[in-house]
């Protein structure tokens, strides 16, 4: 059961991951990329 919850967890990091990859128009520059970058999407999104 586990391993099925962290097969999907992954696939919907991998998807959510190429849709920005797809639309990016700047390179990130920071430490790594997973700096909050997801975190920070997803509140820009709400408008917080």
């Amino acid at each position: 059961m586990s391993q099925s919850y962290l097969k999907q967890t992954n696939y919907c990091w991998m998807q959510s991951y190429q849709i920005v990859k797809e639309n990016c128009s700047v390179e990130f520059s920071g430490n790594t990329p997973q700096d909050d970058v997801k975190k920070r999407l997803f509140w820009a999104r709400k408008g917080v």
